[in-house]
């Protein structure tokens, strides 16, 4: 799931860094920060270490002309505020992760 996030964030990060400030730009503009606002909680919990790329896509948004503060405002309302807990955080969740995949390796297989 992690590859197909950062996968969709790589497209978000070349689509925004193309963008001009048109009212093309700010539809699509629009629909990045809805489908952000949607992703972001998810990616913090099953993917924590994409959020560095989600930070940068919203530094390129916030640097267009085209975006609305109250969209900068709401994107980073999702970011975890506290890196140093989040860092924390995403290091146990990578523990656990690397401790259910060895658990799951240790178990002996149904052989036929």
């Amino acid at each position: 799931m992690e590859a197909a996030f950062e996968a969709v964030l790589v497209v978000f990060l070349q689509v925004v860094q193309g963008l001009g400030v048109s009212s093309a730009a700010a539809q699509t503009i629009t629909t990045i920060v809805n489908a952000l606002l949607k992703l972001i909680p998810v990616i913090v919990e099953v993917a924590p270490k994409l959020i560095a790329t989600v930070k940068q896509i919203v530094a390129i948004l916030e640097s267009n002309d085209a975006t609305l503060p109250d969209q900068i405002a709401a994107l980073k309302a999702q970011i975890p505020a506290d890196d140093a807990a989040f860092d924390a955080a995403a290091d146990q969740a990578e523990k656990n992760d690397a401790a259910a995949d060895a658990a799951d390796a240790a178990k002996p297989s149904s052989g036929s």
